[in-house]
């Protein structure tokens, strides 16, 4: 939300210990945004209705992106939930102390959730896979100085957002058994989107 005049500060509040810490706060004007995760997939699925509408890379990068970040933000969430209540155990990921989204995908979930795993045989996680490697030759790791794509690939890259990652998003409340955000699941279901005749 955006913030005018003085500060403001996102607080949230241990359900357990009843105790208010601050997450973050803006002094002066500015935005504040208390749910990361929520903000970044939202961000995605504006910059895939532009895509959808324009067929520029750029809006698929910053789709994939975003969604992926969406993604890691989701695990961040529920490290941070996890660390508050079990500080003797805590799971770190830091400068000094770097984590792969895989080591958290296949060790921290299960940690956190009392042993669920991510289901990765299904369609959701190949999506996702796809798409966190076009992220990487596209946005991260870019080791092309031209990229093409016809229409029908852009497509199926497109499509593949409302699994690999709406879907892999909510695969990952369900396993928190967490109620899940109307955004998330309103784009598990986008039709198909097609190519132009």
């Amino acid at each position: 939300f955006r913030v005018s005049g003085s500060m403001k500060a996102a607080v949230v509040t241990d359900a357990a210990t009843d105790k208010e810490k601050e997450i973050d706060s803006v002094k002066g004007p500015g935005t504040l945004t208390i749910c990361t995760y929520l903000q970044l997939f939202e961000n995605a699925a504006t910059n895939l209705e532009r895509c959808v509408e324009n067929g520029l890379i750029g809006d698929l990068q910053s789709c994939v992106s975003s969604g992926i970040a969406s993604i890691d933000a989701y695990i961040t969430y529920r490290v941070c939930i996890y660390n508050a209540n079990e500080p003797s155990e805590p799971l770190i990921d830091n400068r000094n102390r770097k984590v792969s989204q895989d080591t958290k995908i296949d060790e921290w979930i299960p940690k956190m959730s009392g042993g669920k795993k991510l289901d990765k045989s299904r369609l959701n996680w190949n999506h996702f896979k796809r798409l966190r490697a076009v992220r990487d030759d596209l946005a991260i790791h870019v080791k092309k100085i031209a990229f093409g794509i016809n229409d029908k690939e852009l497509c199926e890259l497109l499509n593949m957002f409302r699994s690999g990652i709406a879907g892999l998003l909510a695969d990952l409340h369900c396993i928190f058994s967490e109620r899940m955000p109307c955004g998330i699941i309103r784009n598990t279901y986008l039709p198909d989107i097609r190519q132009r005749d």
